[in-house]
């Protein structure tokens, strides 16, 4: 019988690891772990980015441009 490792883990917004399953044991289970807005909030670095209407000061997910994905945002029809 072939046995997948079952290891997950959490990372936090600094790339630690701060939780995880037992990389020993095969057995199923479920990693639940809570995440803290604040560390995220500290870790997103202000950048600038040029826009049409100057520069713009934010973290990356505040200034991306979400009317340039596009069809990645279409459904593709396959089935869920």
């Amino acid at each position: 019988m072939h046995r997948w490792p079952g290891y997950n883990f959490a990372i936090d917004p600094a790339g630690d690891i701060f939780a995880e399953t037992n990389l020993e044991t095969h057995e199923p289970c479920m990693l639940v772990a809570d995440l803290d807005p604040q560390q995220l909030a500290a870790q997103r670095a202000p950048i600038d980015v040029k826009t049409h209407k100057g520069i713009i000061r934010g973290d990356y997910v505040a200034v991306r441009r979400r009317d340039t994905f596009g069809q990645l945002l279409e459904p593709d029809g396959r089935p869920n």
